[in-house]
């Protein structure tokens, strides 16, 4: 959800004033001048909202020199009142479906937003979708983002800490990219800009502080990224040319710096490495090199680093097997790997078969995913792995409790090999 800020300009204005009740002794009486707006500018694009949801505008008026102007009496009106209503300060609530035009008014001058309701359940176009700890976030085509699910911390982005169906994140951002944690969320615009919302208890929406925001706040600093990842309590993102960097906590070394100090800004991960992907999971991080090597560092008590040793570290360690990766997953406690043939390997916690091998055994080294499949996607979960095959098929390996499959019904049953299970999927 993109939301608009009403921007209207005024010019400034000098006025001499008295009080009639004063004595005036050799004062002339400047005239007062008109206040006048001479422009009403809308930021942002038209807004959809479903029924029940509400949205907060804002209408900030500037001078001839573009400074803000505060103070200034600002009314608003609704062209469909049935459709959707506006308060006095601008809070428009969506009541049918249809579409009403807002309008802000300054001095005669107005802005104006068009807002469409749609029926709840309106289906959403995504050209992407990702999963968080309690909540799932989607981009349409348009580039608007929208998020569901737990909002406790505002993970949602819609500036409350409601739980809602999909609603469009706030703030009028086209991201190209978003990444949901577990209790954060970050996205990237086509611009390279990264921004965050949700929980900052130890910094990881990099925004400088450790104050939870329920709308998108940008990065800190001037770094341009071509891909983020949201994590459990920190977040890397890689730049065009390569670099990784990481914020927010780092009590086990995940941000890969060296220490482990947290950070409330982006910090550059240790080493000379160039990355094409990064990943995040619970308190561990990996990058795909672009030579295809894996390289992870933060906490290894499962083996999730996969370097053969189980040793937690704070700066980036080769993945054993001398394997080359197409692409790269990070799961909570677990990583995975999908090579170019197709071939899928796991590493790291195994307790509910989360690396396919067919045992519940953590493995400190990549093991290759049993069932001979050759897969075209690999993603990772809790404690559960799942891959799109190159004939469309969705196999899943783990704990499928509370419906990590897709499926609709409850289960606690637990595959250590792929399985096709109740989310079989073909094209």
């Amino acid at each position: 959800m993109r939301v608009p800020r009403l921007m209207l300009a005024a010019v400034p204005i000098l006025t001499a004033c008295h009080s009639a009740a004063s004595p005036v002794v050799n004062t002339a009486t400047a005239p007062v001048a008109t206040v006048t707006v001479s422009a009403a500018a809308l930021t942002g694009s038209a807004a959809t909202l479903p029924i029940g949801a509400t949205l907060q505008l804002s209408a900030v008026m500037r001078d001839a020199s573009s400074d803000s102007l505060i103070g200034r009496l600002v009314s608003w009106s609704t062209s469909a009142s049935a459709v959707a209503k506006v308060s006095t300060t601008g809070l428009v609530t969506a009541i049918t479906a249809g579409s009403a035009t807002i309008t802000a008014t300054s001095e005669g001058i107005a802005g104006t937003l068009t807002i469409a309701v749609s029926p709840v359940g309106t289906a959403i176009a995504f050209a992407s979708v990702g999963a968080g700890g309690f909540h799932s976030c989607g981009l349409a085509a348009s580039g608007a983002a929208y998020c569901w699910g737990d909002n406790i911390h505002g993970q949602l982005g819609n500036a409350t800490t409601t739980t809602e169906t999909p609603f469009a994140v706030v703030g009028g951002l086209s991201f190209t990219a978003i990444s949901a944690g577990y209790f954060h969320t970050c996205g990237l615009t086509g611009g390279g800009a990264a921004y965050c919302w949700g929980d900052n208890t130890l910094g990881e929406l990099g925004d400088g502080t450790t104050t939870t925001r329920y709308a998108p706040v940008a990065v800190k600093g001037s770094v341009s990224f071509a891909a983020v990842s949201a994590g459990f309590l920190h977040s890397c993102g890689v730049t065009a040319t390569g670099a990784a960097y990481c914020w927010g906590g780092n009590g086990y070394g995940e941000l890969g710096i060296g220490t482990t100090a947290t950070s409330a800004a982006p910090v550059a991960v240790s080493g000379s490495l160039t990355f094409s992907a990064i990943g995040t999971g619970n308190y561990h991080s990996c990058g795909l090199a672009t030579s295809g090597s894996a390289y992870c560092w933060g906490n290894n008590d499962h083996g999730q680093l996969g370097d053969s040793t189980g040793t937690t570290g704070s700066k980036p360690v080769l993945v054993a097997g001398g394997l080359s990766f197409a692409s790269l997953s990070v799961g909570a406690f677990h990583t995975c790997g999908l090579a170019a043939s197709g071939a899928a390997y796991c590493w790291g916690g195994n307790g509910n078969g989360a690396l396919g091998d067919g045992t519940r055994t953590d493995r400190i080294a990549p093991v290759a995913v049993g069932g001979g499949l050759s897969f075209a996607l690999l993603t990772t979960g809790s404690s559960y792995s799942c891959g799109l095959t190159t004939s469309f098929a969705i196999w899943c390996w783990g704990t499928t409790r509370k419906a990590n499959w897709g499926t609709v019904q409850r289960s606690t049953a637990r595959h250590r090999s792929p399985s096709p299970g109740e989310c079989s999927s073909r094209r």
